[in-house]
């Protein structure tokens, strides 16, 4: 009899165990679903800010000076991002 309580208590170890795992895979697999809504959310905002910054120069009658406005504003952002390269004139992609 010691011995089938004995293997009832590591039946129930294992079950206790194999449970509290399944719960820790949902966590994570839920918390990087939230992370990776998040990135993307954050990606569509820095998008729609860059396009508000030169949107306001979009249009038929736009003058010479909007112009040169939006491409200084433009040229300045591409100076700041990491995957662009200035070489001899032109932004190059990495």
């Amino acid at each position: 009899m010691e011995n089938g309580a004995k293997a009832l208590l590591i039946a129930g170890a294992i079950l206790i165990s194999i449970i509290l795992m399944t719960i820790g895979i949902y966590v994570m697999s839920s918390t990087s679903r939230a992370s990776e809504q998040v990135e993307t959310d954050m990606k569509a905002t820095s998008a729609n800010v860059f396009n508000s910054k030169i949107s306001q120069y979009f249009g038929k009658d736009v003058s010479s000076s909007k112009v040169k406005t939006m491409l200084s504003i433009i040229m300045n952002n591409n100076s700041k991002s990491d995957h662009l390269v200035y070489v001899n004139g032109y932004y190059i992609i990495r």
